[in-house]
């Protein structure tokens, strides 16, 4: 077997794929964000702190997942699902743990910490533990399930790296900012947790694990979690603007955002309208876009501004997390805005010779030919 299937192999026992380009490109663009509003300057134990964050966070959604997938086995086999640990050998199960508990750990011989880092660590392997080991369960209960999955994937890993990085920095954070910051992310996580239940419902009923949309129902279920989506678009809007009024970098992250805005307007607009089958379509999770690309990109550049020498730390989140396909990128994402700019462009342009293309109804070009065949 050759590096590159091992590595595959491994990613597969993690189920790497479910949580390395949505949960921990959100941990790392906090850690960004934290940065820029601290003020971090870039020097080499600055950028070992990032380095080592990357690890550590790698870690601890990888044990999440292990532990998770470990205690499932017999609710899978119930459920007709193919739980990936159940394929390997006791003996490989423990190894692979191991090297888990070494991409958690050791970081933390040279990250920044104290007592309270020690109690942020230990509630997440604790809520870890208590979400999926068999005598207490907390996965199967209606209302705790949730809960603790949005702690240890969202709440807890934001407040412990907000907690580490401040050790870098004499400035602050407003405790209101942070607890308006540390709420959306909470709304997103449970967000996502419901979302996920909803798609598991029968597979859940089949290994008999309770779960909320089963009480709810299908039309509560629904209703509950558009409610939940406009609440969640009201806090990021909330934090986006604090965000704004208190930061120099206004301009350049309000273009972004407005990039982003421009390039997803019709899913954003299907989120603010109700029916039926909301929960069962993709816009439900449309911001997830907004939190796992377009923040942890928004917040490294914004990091640069504050210091270009965090430019090193490009290249590596590029890797990781970022979609190399950048043909399909220009033609998603560049060419429509540069069309955008031209055609508004050549109207203003017509529109100062007297001519309105818009009630016409006529293409610059159509408009041309027309002048010189006369």
């Amino acid at each position: 077997m050759n590096i590159k299937e091992s590595i595959q192999n491994l990613s597969n026992l993690t189920r790497s794929d479910d949580w390395r380009l949505s949960l921990v490109p959100l941990v790392l663009g906090c850690t960004y964000f934290w940065a820029v509003l601290l003020q971090i300057e870039f020097t080499l134990d600055h950028f070992l702190v990032i380095a080592l964050s990357y690890v550590t966070s790698f870690g601890f959604a990888a044990m999440g997942y292990f532990i998770n997938e470990f205690f499932d086995q017999a609710h899978d086999k119930k459920a007709g699902k193919i739980n990936k640990l159940s394929l390997i050998a006791p003996k490989y199960q423990l190894t692979l743990l191991l090297g888990i508990l070494l991409f958690t750990l050791v970081p933390w011989i040279y990250l920044p910490k104290n007592n309270l880092s020690y109690v942020l660590i230990s509630t997440e392997l604790l809520l870890f533990l208590i979400y999926s080991v068999p005598f207490i369960r907390l996965k199967e209960t209606f209302f705790f399930a949730g809960v603790i999955d949005t702690m240890y994937a969202y709440v807890v890993p934001a407040v412990l790296s907000y907690h580490t990085y401040s050790f870098l920095s004499q400035s602050t954070i407003s405790l209101e900012y942070l607890s308006l910051f540390f709420l959306l992310l909470f709304v997103v996580g449970y967000r996502n947790i419901l979302v996920h239940q909803i798609k598991d419902v029968m597979g859940d009923i089949r290994s008999k694990t309770k779960s909320l949309p089963q009480l709810l129902g299908p039309d509560l279920s629904n209703k509950f979690l558009h409610w939940l989506v406009l609440f969640e678009l009201l806090l990021l809007s909330l934090t986006l603007i604090w965000f704004s009024i208190n930061s120099w970098q206004i301009s350049l992250f309000i273009a972004a955002l407005i990039l982003f805005i421009y390039q997803h307007k019709s899913s954003l607009k299907q989120l603010l309208i109700f029916d039926g089958f909301f929960a069962l379509k993709k816009v439900r999770q449309r911001t997830d876009v907004y939190y796992q690309k377009f923040f942890p990109v928004a917040s490294l550049v914004l990091l640069i501004c504050v210091d270009p020498y965090w430019l090193v730390i490009a290249p590596m989140h590029w890797a990781l997390f970022i979609n190399l396909n950048l043909k399909n990128r220009y033609h998603t994402y560049v060419r429509p805005v540069l069309s955008s700019m031209i055609n508004y462009f050549i109207y203003y342009m017509f529109l100062l010779f007297g001519v309105n293309l818009k009630e016409r109804q006529i293409s610059a070009i159509n408009f041309l030919k027309s002048k010189f065949k006369k």
